[in-house]
């Protein structure tokens, strides 16, 4: 019999508290990053569900229940407060009795079940009485009023909040849904018989895709809903099929899974074996050991510092490697190990910014990397080093810190490539030669299970536990480890962004074929100017998000609260010379809490520099104005201590533009001209811990001001500090 428990909420903008019965129907521990996928519901049967996330802290891994709620409970009013504050990504405004002191995430179908109280939100598209999408300023008469209306509801519907598709958001019932399933097949089919040229043909399966997948969350698995929402899924699964564009069908099929819990059995197992597509269960063996080969050859690049290269070669001896080629600066070394039947050479030399040096070598099997991050700056520049290569047959492992930051980077470089990379930091030791030289760590221990499993030829999730029981130390979550595999999608789709729009492709439901460049100025990027009419490339928004990351994690500031790795990138909005040039959002995204980027479209010609330094000083703001943990009280100090993060930026983002964007960025601020970089640059270079900004630097900086500069910053914040 399924037990009950308390749910209690309250509205985010009134106050007005609720509170309700729910049955619990399962309770999954996530022991994994999949373990949540095998919890379903059904969107319209009459009762709310709720798969509610509790977090008690890296050392014991999350929950999730799935509650139910009679819809009679609900009132108008309740089931508005409950989606209200399911999308806020706020735990203060949701308690569960029996996740008492966790931090608490939701996702739902409340909207769905009570649809008619969610209408309206569709920014101004609507379903005609033929079928065809309507939207302002497009009649969807005509094959190209169709297109017109069908790419215009593709974009509202990345614009919804967690949990609303754009049927409900826009009021169709089920004769409106019926008759548009039946536009958008017609549509397809005139437009894949048509002399229009393959990317616009491309443009139009997109669009419907993720016009289809919003029709299906919303529909329930029963009667006549049930009838639509199989033929619906027979339509996306042809789009699946035929998918001749690599990053369209891998959108397509990622979509899939982001609603699969909301399909029925069979189309859910369906969208499991599409999953393999893009998450492959196992490493490449069938290249691997093609013909025959029972060899593994392994291009490692030891980096520099702490005496990895020799350090390494000790602990592969250890593991019952042996020297078969000694090697030197101008060849690797060379060590050999056999393993359940085959032979395991390692070629380890010493990393010139050229990780990847071997990526396009038939001779290699897997591509490593181990040593310090540099902050990312490593991995980029041996993107930016390597060979024309897509990685097929490949298997990249990438140890060092906050390998995340990278992820986007190097898939595009090379996506047919298989990724192993840290999610934070990796922890090593140093015994040899007096304590300096590296002698054990995650990375290595990480990569010798990978090792194993290889030879093994063993699965991902297989893989994937021995390197959380048997590499990762104690300081790191009990859900992912510390390791992203291929499997772990909804992780890696957090930190990439396959279609370059700047939306990340965990909340990206239309994947966009025509992104128009952008060009920086550099001379004006302080300056507003109107952007072209059209998708802007998002590579730069993309990038400065996923180095906010890595600034977050090492910065104390922001240690306590911030929940590593959840700034996501949300590409542009359409602002202004009155609005800031980045801005951030907390709410709700895949049943996380994140914390939402998004550039000012009018400063979309700012250079890379520039807009990651922005973006630190914004998102510490944000934190300020929105946690209640945040730390520091004081606005004067708080302000120093996102100029810290933004010092930290330029410091380590390989530019050569530090004076004139801090000085650019001072001003932008409204800040005293003796606000001077100097200091502060010799503050973080100095910083051994905290070397991405804190407290600490902040107010030592302040004290390096002159007298005049620390009035008119205390003149400037006197309002705003207690």
């Amino acid at each position: 019999m399924p037990s009950n428990v308390k749910i209690s909420f309250s509205d985010p903008k009134t106050g007005t508290q609720y509170e309700l019965n729910a049955r619990v129907l399962e309770t999954v521990k996530n022991t994994d990053t999949q373990a949540e996928d095998r919890l379903s519901m059904n969107p319209q049967d009459g009762a709310v569900d709720l798969f509610v996330r509790a977090e008690r802290g890296k050392y014991s891994a999350p929950t999730t229940q799935h509650l139910q709620i009679d819809r009679s409970q609900l009132s108008d009013e309740a089931a508005r407060a409950l989606q209200a504050a399911i999308e806020t990504g706020d735990s203060r405004n949701v308690v569960v009795r029996s996740a008492r002191g966790a931090e608490i995430t939701l996702r739902s179908d409340v909207a769905t079940e009570r649809p008619g109280l969610f209408a309206g939100q569709a920014g101004g598209i609507s379903v005609s009485d033929a079928g065809h999408f309507v939207a302002d300023g497009v009649s969807g008469q005509g094959l190209e009023g169709r297109i017109a209306g069908l790419e215009a509801a593709a974009v509202q519907s990345g614009r919804l909040p967690e949990g609303i598709d754009l049927y409900t958001a826009a009021g169709v019932g089920l004769e409106g849904k019926k008759a548009n399933l039946s536009s958008i097949q017609d549509t397809l089919h005139r437009v894949q018989t048509s002399e229009m040229a393959p990317n616009e043909k491309a443009r139009v399966r997109s669009a419907a895709a993720t016009n289809l997948a919003e029709l299906m969350s919303g529909l329930g698995h029963d009667g006549d809903a049930g009838r639509l929402k199989a033929e619906a899924f027979r339509t996306y699964g042809d789009l699946v099929k035929n998918e001749t564009v690599t990053g369209l069908k891998e959108s397509m099929i990622f979509n899939g899974v982001r609603i699969q819990s909301r399909l029925d059995g069979p189309e859910a197992k369906v969208v499991d074996g599409w999953r393999q597509e893009i998450a492959p269960k196992a490493p490449p063996y069938e290249h691997f050991f093609k013909d025959g080969k029972d060899t593994v050859n392994i291009s490692y690049a030891a980096g520099h510092g702490e005496g990895f290269y020799e350090g390494m070669t000790e602990y592969f001896k250890k593991k019952g490697f042996e020297v078969k080629e000694e090697g030197n600066f101008a060849s690797p070394r060379v060590l050999t190990k056999a393993l359940n039947g085959k032979t395991i050479n390692v070629h380890l030399r010493h990393f010139r910014e050229d990780s990847f040096k071997d990526i396009n070598n038939p001779d290699y099997d897997m591509i490593v990397y181990g040593g310090h991050s540099n902050l990312g700056g490593n991995t980029r520049r041996s993107v930016e080093n390597a060979p024309e290569a897509t990685g097929e047959g490949k298997l990249i492992f990438l140890g060092l810190c906050s390998g995340k930051d990278n992820v986007d980077r190097v898939r595009k470089a090379f996506p047919d490539a298989q990724l192993v990379t840290t999610f934070n930091s990796s922890y090593f030791t140093k015994g040899a030669k007096d304590g300096t030289q590296f002698s054990d760590g995650e990375d290595a221990r990480a990569l010798n299970e990978l090792i194993n499993g290889v030879a093994a030829e063993a699965d991902w999730q297989s893989i994937s536990k021995d390197i959380k029981s048997k590499a990762v130390g104690w300081n790191h979550g009990k859900e992912l480890g510390n390791y992203i595999t291929p499997i772990d999608l909804r992780v890696s789709n957090r930190l990439r962004d396959s279609d370059a729009d700047g939306v990340v492709d965990i909340q990206d439901k239309h994947f966009n074929l025509d992104v128009l460049p952008v060009k920086a100025q550099l001379n004006a990027e302080f300056e507003a100017k109107a952007p072209k009419d059209g998708t802007l490339n998002g590579d730069l928004p993309a990038t400065a998000a996923f180095f906010a990351n890595t600034v977050d994690l090492y910065n104390p500031t922001f240690r306590g609260f911030s929940h590593e790795g959840a700034v996501i990138s949300d590409g542009y909005f359409k602002g202004g010379a009155e609005e800031p040039v980045v801005r951030f959002e907390t709410k709700t995204v895949d049943g996380r809490k994140a914390y939402s980027m998004q550039v000012n479209d009018h400063y979309s010609h700012m250079g890379e520099e520039a807009l990651r330094a922005v973006t630190m000083v914004e998102y510490n703001r944000h934190l300020a104005n929105t946690e209640a943990d945040y730390p520091i009280k004081d606005r004067k100090i708080a302000e120093l201590t996102g100029l810290t993060a933004a010092a930290a930026s330029l410091k380590y983002d390989h530019g050569r533009r530090d004076s004139s964007v801090w000085y650019g960025l001072v001003k932008h601020m409204g800040l005293p001209e003796g606000v001077h970089y100097t200091s502060m640059r010799t503050l973080i270079m100095k910083e051994k811990h905290d070397y991405t900004g804190s407290e600490k630097i902040a107010r030592a900086y302040l004290e390096k001001l002159d007298p005049e500069t620390q009035q008119a910053l205390t003149d400037l914040y006197a309002a705003e500090s207690p």
